[in-house]
């Protein structure tokens, strides 16, 4: 018989039957990543994802509903902050990394284009 597939679960949705609680959190934690993908400074970007899931994956087996409640208030105010910093950035600007600017990162890996003097030329001038 055709063996039946299953649908791979999916994080993002939210988990229907879930307490309110899960849910908010599940709201929160899209937002505060959505919310360090505005930030301009690449580092900043970086640490902000990290340090969410760090967070989310640390206190994921909590469930105290007073504790929760107050970890979704913490997180509320980071996702507070994390917006006004991308709005500071955005603001003043600051020039992409060049691990952000992936062409130019690929002109930099590339083999060289000849440009550079030939190997086998010093190796001829070298003094024996």
């Amino acid at each position: 018989g055709a063996a039946r597939r299953r649908q791979p679960r999916r994080a993002h949705a939210i988990v229907a039957g879930a307490d309110a609680l899960t849910n908010d959190a599940l709201r929160l934690y899209r937002a505060l990543m959505r919310a360090s993908e505005q930030l301009a400074v690449y580092n900043f970007r970086e640490y902000a994802r990290r340090r969410v899931r760090e967070e989310f994956r640390e206190h994921r087996g909590v469930r105290d509903a007073a504790r929760r409640r107050e970890l979704l208030a913490t997180g509320a105010e980071q996702l507070e902050l994390i917006r006004r910093q991308a709005i500071m950035q955005q603001m003043y600007g600051a020039d992409k990394l060049i691990v952000e600017d992936a062409a130019a990162l690929r002109a930099t890996l590339a083999p060289d284009s000849g440009d550079a003097p030939d190997e086998s030329a010093d190796r001829a001038a070298a003094p024996t």
